[in-house]
């Protein structure tokens, strides 16, 4: 609190990603979790926007494919890519949300890092609990990549909290805390609009969702 460092960085020598990327059993461990956390959440946010309107949803970031099937699931012509680490993908190939059939003819799978580049044309680019991970030049930087990838007049929709003002209990404001340990955070819907601006998008809308995550809908500058 008081030095501004991380944690789990001190704690462990390397930053929590690296970690696991480094111990394959706890990397499994993290990726069922976020799957079994998004049980409960998925429906919600598939329910909560106009999806119908997307031709290619790209999913960045999307673990083992539990959202992106979820939202595929619900729009019958809706194509979907799932983009995220060698490691993590290699897993989400075999995963059922992936393999279920009507999804896996819609979907394709790729890997990288999205702080160098994420897969061109898509119509949306959805990122769910990832931009909480990092910090404000991280995140405009994954912004950046996004926005440089989409089509003309595509979008980006961030799926976190965003945390209201005043002092009322939140379970944002718990996550955040959480999220401190590692060096990520929680914003409101102006830091939200910061980053935004920073990396050529304008922030349109916030979307509620009947679990306490919104979408942050961005579109080009």
């Amino acid at each position: 609190m008081k030095t501004g460092g991380i944690p789990f960085l001190k704690a462990h020598g390397v930053l929590p990603f690296e970690y696991l990327e480094k111990h394959p059993e706890d990397l499994e461990v993290f990726g069922e979790s976020m799957t079994s956390l998004s049980g409960t959440e998925n429906p919600t946010i598939a329910a909560a926007y106009k999806f119908s309107t997307v031709r290619t949803l790209v999913d960045v970031g999307g673990g083992h494919g539990s959202l992106l099937a979820t939202i595929l699931k619900a729009n019958p012509k809706l194509k979907g890519v799932l983009f995220d680490q060698p490691s993590v993908i290699a897993r989400a190939r075999k995963d059922q949300h992936m393999t279920t059939k009507g999804i896996a003819e819609r979907s394709t799978l790729e890997s990288g890092s999205f702080f160098e580049a994420v897969p061109a044309g898509g119509d949306a680019y959805i990122m769910k609990y990832i931009l909480h991970d990092w910090n404000d030049e991280q995140c405009v930087k994954i912004l950046e990549n996004c926005r440089a990838a989409m089509n003309e007049k595509g979008r980006v929709l961030v799926v976190d909290n965003v945390i209201p003002s005043g002092n009322d209990p939140n379970w944002g404001k718990l996550l955040d805390i959480q999220m401190l340990v590692i060096g990520g955070r929680e914003r409101t819907k102006k830091e939200f609009a910061t980053i935004f601006a920073q990396a050529g998008l304008k922030m349109t809308r916030v979307v509620t969702t009947k679990c306490p995550l919104s979408i942050v809908e961005g579109v080009p500058a």
